[in-house]
């Protein structure tokens, strides 16, 4: 088995099986949707929604990548 694809599942696996990360998974999920709904109903407010897309984005790609380093590790 190639060793990228055993780590992939275990990572995958560690993560269905966790909730607090499924949850603020579902959670950021939920902010992202709630950012485009405010965007839709109030124009004026453009620009901190862009800053709150960017944001969680950024949360979730470091979350991810420390959590996948300490399971390396």
């Amino acid at each position: 088995m190639n060793p990228i694809t055993a780590i992939t599942k275990r990572n995958l696996l560690n993560y269905l099986r966790s909730k607090g990360r499924l949850f603020g998974s579902l959670f950021m999920f939920m902010l992202v949707m709630f950012s485009f709904l405010m965007k839709s109903s109030m124009p004026s407010f453009d620009t901190p929604i862009n800053y709150l897309i960017a944001g969680v984005i950024v949360m979730s790609v470091f979350q991810t990548s420390v959590n996948n380093s300490s399971y390396i590790l």
